[in-house]
């Protein structure tokens, strides 16, 4: 077993362990477990949902962080909601900025962005701390280095006024969903614009992207793009290569295709999450309601971490409203 494979076992190790340990729910299902309490396989334990999550949300939220000072790290973040059910997630800080590194990384090394450079993002909802601005039609956070938009009431009039203050604050790189790429794209041709002339990288991420769609956002804004799966749960969890193959950050997230109750590779199935790095809220084998498989090939790019391939299609057929 090489040193990479094994550093790994032990993230995953040392999170089961926690999980097991210091938060409720997990508690209160390892009560009867016979033997240690310092060694658990993932196998062991419960297929989660989103809606049990939400449900009892408090009971996976580990002790400490309940009480201060621990509390004073916590960080909430909220999911699309494209599943059918939109899940809050709480994070230590912390940990965030952690799972964050790989990206960093990814971005530095194929498109030469960093945290210096501008940059435009399409979120679902504005925060202050964690309460929800609704009313915010845009933010600028304090360094100035980061213009964010919500993508409520993305109407002709709004995308446009979008455009234009995203062309005024002339960004190096944006990070929005492919849907909204494309709105904006359709909206410079009708209107005859240029993209912001210093955008050197678009980032897709929060939607299923296939080859056609990124090629038509590419050429539009003449720049570089990027495919990231991203989830609240996990944060980073598989950027695509030169190839267009989405890889594993393996320091961040676990991922297991699930098939009829069972892990499977190279098969098509529901895909599974296990947080690596989030020791607040710790998920184990959450289900994203995104499908997908796990393949076992050897990429042109030369990274040897899995490849993740999505498919169209979600488990749930709704979408949960107020």
């Amino acid at each position: 077993m090489n040193t990479e494979r094994q550093q790994e076992d032990m993230v995953m190790g040392d999170i089961l362990i926690h999980a097991a340990n210091e938060t409720e729910y997990y508690q209160k299902y390892f009560s009867a477990r016979e033997g240690q309490k310092d060694n658990y396989e993932l196998a062991e334990f419960p297929f989660l949902t989103r809606q049990t999550v939400q449900r009892e949300r408090s009971r996976f939220l580990g002790g400490r962080y309940q009480r201060h000072p621990d509390i004073e790290y916590l960080l909430m973040k909220r999911s699309f909601g494209i599943s059918g059910s939109p899940m809050e997630v709480y994070w230590d800080s912390r940990d965030e900025v952690n799972s964050q590194t790989g990206l960093w990384e990814y971005r530095k090394e194929r498109f030469h962005i960093t945290a210096d450079d501008k940059c435009c993002v399409f979120r679902t909802a504005e925060y202050a701390g964690n309460k929800i601005m609704d009313d915010m039609p845009k933010r600028l956070n304090r360094d100035g280095k980061i213009l964010s938009f919500t993508m409520r009431d993305l109407s002709a009039d709004r995308l446009q006024w979008c455009l234009d203050t995203i062309n005024e604050f002339n960004p190096d790189w944006m990070c929005l969903p492919p849907s909204v790429a494309l709105m904006m794209a359709e909206s410079m041709e009708a209107k005859g614009q240029s993209p912001p002339p210093g955008l050197r990288y678009i980032e897709l991420c929060g939607e299923m992207l296939d080859a056609q769609t990124e090629t038509m956002i590419r050429e539009a804004f003449q720049v570089q793009t990027g495919n990231v799966y991203i989830t609240e749960a996990a944060g980073a969890v598989a950027a695509s290569c030169t190839h267009g193959h989405l890889h594993i950050f393996p320091e961040n997230a676990a991922v297991e295709i699930i098939r009829d109750g069972k892990s499977v590779r190279n098969e098509e199935g529901d895909i599974y999450i296990t947080s690596l790095q989030n020791t607040a809220m710790p998920l184990i084998r959450l289900e994203t309601g995104d499908r997908g498989a796990l393949l076992d090939i050897s990429c042109p790019c030369g990274q040897t971490a899995p490849v993740l391939r999505l498919n169209r299609g979600r488990k749930c057929s709704f979408i949960t409203t107020a």
